[in-house]
């Protein structure tokens, strides 16, 4: 069984996993992951605890001591930076010289690419025609326009077909004065626009 301490007093503490709580108190934290309570604890700023555990007759106490961040020898981090640039000045070099090995050989490919355009450029023969504006509007295309007369159109046979369905006959009267009516009508309207 894990056991978090706190003996300072006044403290109100929210950690997952746990009703929130005030302090001093000794709360079971068997069932919640350590580092979580160590890092809920520094963030509330919370310094003094002590976790117990009690397993198998032992008792172990860890405190915030325990948990700390261990300092790192200054001079050996600075020889760890100067190792990595070393080697990131020696990849630089290592770059640098390949890229200018490389260059000869790409300056040769471009002036070969250059010579096979200028010998297709040679081969070609170049007409020129000067046309004057008299000659350039009696050379206007007409667009083509295509007949459809040659088209080829199937018949479609329908003598055996059946329509299904409601079918209404619809019967259009016509009276003879309004057919002699409308045909002065449109007679006049002629005259009218000539």
């Amino acid at each position: 069984m894990m056991t978090l301490k706190i003996r300072k007093k006044g403290l109100f503490i929210e950690i997952p996993g746990l009703s929130p709580f005030r302090t001093p108190a000794d709360v079971n934290i068997s069932h919640i992951s350590i580092p979580l309570v160590v890092s809920i604890l520094k963030k509330q700023g919370i310094s003094k605890f002590e976790i117990v555990s009690d397993t198998q007759g032992k008792e172990q106490v860890l405190t915030q001591r325990d948990f700390a961040v261990k300092n790192k020898n200054p001079k050996k981090e600075k020889d760890d930076y100067e190792n990595r640039f070393n080697k990131l000045e020696q990849l630089m070099t290592r770059l640098l010289q390949k890229q200018v090995s490389d260059t000869p050989s790409n300056k040769e490919q471009i002036t070969n690419r250059l010579n096979s355009i200028e010998k297709l450029i040679k081969k070609q023969e170049t007409k020129v025609i000067h046309v004057t504006e008299k000659e350039s509007k009696k050379v206007k295309k007409e667009p083509k326009v295509e007949e459809l007369h040659d088209v080829f159109i199937p018949s479609i046979d329908i003598k055996g077909l059946e329509i299904k369905g409601e079918t209404s006959q619809r019967k259009i009267k016509q009276d003879k004065l309004d057919i002699d009516d409308s045909a002065d009508l449109l007679s006049r309207i002629m005259q009218s626009e000539d």
